[in-house]
C-alpha cells in the first residue's frame, strides 16, 4: 500500500515521520486555513507545507514561514484534493490538540483513543479547549552564540505543563533539534511566554502543552 488516494494531487512533503510501530489512524482532525489570512486560491498552503514559503511575499507569511508543518490532504473550496503527506506516515500537525482527555493526538501514539461516551468527564457534555503557545507572540530565544559559529540549525520539540494562570510551571525536551545547546536555549526562553491556558466549561486548568521551534539561521 502506498498510502496515496489514487486520482488526486500529491505533492509530497517533508514535514512527516513514520507511525510508531503496529499504529492505525484512529481519529480525524478537521481544521481551516487560508493563506493569506482571508484569502483563498493561489500556491502559498502548497509552499508552506513544503518548507519552501518565501517570508517576504506577504508580512503574514514571516512568523510562519519557518513553520514545519503539514496536513495529510487539502480540500480547496471547489471541492480540488491535494495530498501531503501518505495515511501511512504521520502528517505534522500545526495545532494543540485535545481528544476526550488524551492530548497530542497527533503525536502520541501511547494510548488508544476511546469514545468519548467512554470518559466520564466528557460523556456529561464538559468543554474542554487545550492549552496553546503562540510562539509569534513570544520573545524571540536568543541564538546561542557557539551554535551560530558552528552554524548549527534545528527544530526542538517542547513540552510545558501550563497553570490556571498562563504560566508555565514545568518544562522538557520531547524530541531534541539534534544539539543540545538549542534545545536547552528554545526550554529556556520560551518558558517565559504568557500561554493561553487549558479550559474546561470555561475555566481555566491546569494541562501540558507541546509546540516545536525551529531554529534558522538568517
Amino acid at each position: 500500500m502506498t498510502g496515496l488516494l489514487e486520482g488526486v494531487r500529491y505533492i509530497p512533503s517533508p514535514n512527516s515521520d513514520d507511525r510508531p510501530a503496529g499504529s492505525l489512524p484512529e481519529l480525524i482532525i478537521v481544521h481551516g486555513i487560508s493563506m493569506p489570512p482571508g484569502e483563498f486560491g493561489g500556491d502559498a498552503i502548497d509552499a508552506l507545507f513544503t518548507k519552501s514559503l518565501d517570508p517576504a511575499a506577504h508580512p503574514a507569511y514571516a512568523e510562519v514561514a519557518a513553520l514545519e508543518v503539514s496536513s495529510h490532504f487539502l480540500i480547496r473550496r471547489d471541492g480540488t484534493i491535494t495530498q501531503y503527506v501518505p495515511v501511512s506516515r504521520r502528517a505534522w500537525h500545526a495545532g494543540q490538540s485535545l481528544y476526550c482527555g488524551r492530548e497530542r493526538c497527533t503525536s502520541d501514539a501511547s494510548k488508544p483513543i476511546c469514545p468519548c461516551a467512554r470518559s466520564p468527564r466528557s460523556g456529561n457534555g464538559t468543554t474542554r479547549t487545550a492549552a496553546g503557545v503562540n510562539v509569534a507572540q513570544c520573545e524571540k530565544p536568543e541564538y546561542p552564540s557557539a551554535s551560530r559559529r558552528m552554524e548549527e540549525e534545528g527544530t526542538v520539540g517542547l513540552r510545558f505543563l501550563v497553570g490556571a494562570d498562563g504560566k508555565v510551571i514545568e518544562s522538557e525536551v520531547e524530541k531534541s533539534s539534534g544539539y543540545k545547546r538549542l534545545d536547552e536555549a528554545a526550554r529556556a526562553g520560551l518558558s517565559k511566554c504568557q500561554v493561553r491556558p487549558a479550559m474546561v466549561d470555561g475555566k481555566p486548568e491546569q494541562a501540558w502543552t507541546t509546540i516545536r521551534y525551529v531554529w534558522r539561521l538568517e
